[in-house]
């Protein structure tokens, strides 16, 4: 019933006032400004919400709304259309082959698919896109769904480095149409880009939204679906931090988005009131650090044909070790900074494991992430090793029995490896 409910509310025409974005009808809310000062940002949001019971269309700097930028990667969103519009690409299942080129974010050395392109913001798939459609394929294509000033030249990648702009207001204005299905584009690439968009969803909502970063500028746009409408999201903030200001793209729209009722306090950014935001940044930036030292030393080890993960017995090299536990240190004050991001927890179960081979406070580590998730497969897939290492297969067993509850692909094969065990 959910997902026949949803498809037909994208193809509800709504009235006229709330089907558009443009700027007379939007209500200035410079109360934003508290949530921007918060987060140390200068930015605009807009939002459009088509709700029911529909709060109405709000602007938070209205001249900087209508100012085009680069859009960066939130033009993936119409760049996706293209690719199966011109049949450059078939489905979300076509495997895109890599090209074999190392890069700096390991997620994009391999295959890709539409939906893990668009998850990991995979720059050179879009490239080969951009090949094969060409630039008056482009051109023609951004001026046929009237997309910012439909200019595919300049430096490469041309929606990042060129000359391709795009306003807070004219997202908004693309974002309703591919909403509603009625961009002059195949169906097909409308509702199978609108699949792969999906970022969460709940009982009676989905969130469908894209981050960009040209460098300079950081965005986030999309919508949320509700029963009786949507309401539709764009922001743009400035980011002299670089990556240190990434998180408030997303912490300023969900805390917006909270405050409409459009987003349910249980999704609320992680950087809530059990932290500060300043905190929050601040333990990011540790986790990110301690993570750039541990990408270097698996680099390193990869040249020595060895690979750093539990399990596997390797010699790191002195310097290594020193350089991991380095690493260990920044994840401290992370979670003394902030106590409620699973991952740094699980860093630091592994250093424990591949350091010293300490099980006890690896798997301290590992209960400590699960606490915060229940969920996180991985996590129970990886304690229950743990567990099976110290011979307690009765709490490897507890393990297992909740990964079949979630159907995790962990399940199988821990089952295997526990009826082994105990048939000895």
């Amino acid at each position: 019933m959910t997902k026949l409910f949803l498809s037909l509310t994208a193809l509800i025409t709504c009235l006229p006032i709330l089907c558009t974005a443009a700027e007379d009808k939007l209500v200035s809310r410079p109360k934003w400004k508290a949530v921007f000062t918060e987060f140390e940002a200068e930015g605009t949001m807009v939002v459009v919400d088509e709700r029911a019971n529909s709060r109405g269309s709000f602007v938070y700097d209205r001249k900087r709304a209508a100012t085009r930028f680069s859009p960066a990667s939130t033009f993936k969103i119409p760049h996706a259309m293209f690719a199966i519009d011109a049949g450059v690409v078939k489905d979300e299942f076509q495997v895109i082959p890599w090209d074999g080129k190392k890069r700096f974010y390991e997620p994009w050395n391999q295959d890709q698919t539409l939906r893990s392109s668009m998850r990991h913001s995979v720059v050179w798939v879009y490239q080969t896109f951009e090949q094969a459609i060409g630039q008056d394929g482009e051109r023609a294509y951004m001026e046929k769904i009237n997309y910012g000033n439909a200019d595919p030249t300049g430096k490469a990648p041309f929606w990042v480095e060129g000359n391709l702009r795009i306003s807070a207001v004219e997202q908004i204005e693309f974002l309703q149409k591919l909403h509603r299905n009625q961009l002059p584009l195949s169906m097909n690439a409308q509702r199978l880009v609108k699949d792969v968009m999906i970022n969460e969803a709940g009982r009676d909502w989905i969130l469908r939204a894209k981050t960009g970063w040209s460098g300079s500028i950081g965005w986030w746009v999309g919508w949320v679906e509700h029963p009786t409408g949507a309401v539709f999201f764009a922001l743009n903030i400035d980011t002299p931090k670089r990556m240190d200001d990434l998180f408030k793209r997303e912490a300023i729209v969900r805390k917006i988005l909270q405050s409409l009722d459009a987003l349910p306090k249980q999704v609320a950014a992680d950087v809530s009131n059990k932290v500060s935001k300043k905190q929050a940044g601040e333990a990011f930036r540790e986790y990110r650090a301690g993570v750039k030292i541990i990408t270097k030393i698996q680099a390193d080890l990869m040249q020595r044909g060895l690979v750093a993960e539990p399990m596997v017995e390797i010699e790191m090299l002195p310097e290594q070790v020193l350089e991991y536990k380095k690493a260990r240190k920044h994840w401290l004050r992370s979670v003394a900074l902030n106590p409620h991001f699973p991952d740094v927890y699980v860093f630091l179960a592994n250093s424990h494991w591949e350091i010293e081979n300490d099980l006890v406070k690896t798997i301290d580590y590992y209960t400590k992430a699960l606490e915060i998730d229940p969920d996180y497969d991985d996590v129970l897939s990886a304690r229950a090793q743990v567990y099976l290492l110290l011979k307690q297969t009765d709490a490897a067993e507890k393990d297992l029995l909740r990964l079949e509850a979630l159907d995790s692909e962990h399940a199988e094969p821990l089952r295997e490896e526990i009826t082994k065990l105990r048939g000895k």
